[in-house]
């Protein structure tokens, strides 16, 4: 699925996504990653949401998100809710989606010049 961006400028836009595949840009992720405006980290640890523990939500707080999606991949999948207190203590909203969906929110959040970390699995 092609998404449309107003501007290449603006950050790391993510300019598609097909099940198992992110295109940032020009480039191609099959890996999991960690998307902000400024920001780009692949091969991010969690491959499949039932891996995400504590620990990688206090990592993700570090880089002080106004909001944090989870695309949990094909199928949206909800986490042990419990799990993102240190995300509530902390005042960052967080919303979990399918990959394709967090995409496009992403997106959306981008040109609205947000600051929105994007968790996403392929």
């Amino acid at each position: 699925m092609k998404f449309t961006q107003e501007s290449l400028d603006q950050g790391y836009v993510i300019t598609a996504y097909d099940p198992g595949c992110i295109r940032v840009r020009e480039a191609e992720y099959r890996a999991s990653l960690l998307l902000m405006p400024e920001t780009l980290i692949g091969d991010w640890r969690v491959s499949r949401i039932a891996q995400l523990a504590a620990e990688d939500l206090l990592e993700l707080a570090t880089h002080e998100p106004e909001i944090i999606l989870f695309g949990t991949g094909e199928a949206q999948i909800f986490p042990e809710p419990k799990l993102f207190t240190p995300l509530m203590e902390r005042g960052i909203g967080y919303e979990i989606m399918d990959t394709a969906a967090a995409c496009r929110t992403y997106n959306i959040l981008l040109s609205e010049e947000r600051r929105v970390l994007a968790a996403l699995i392929p």
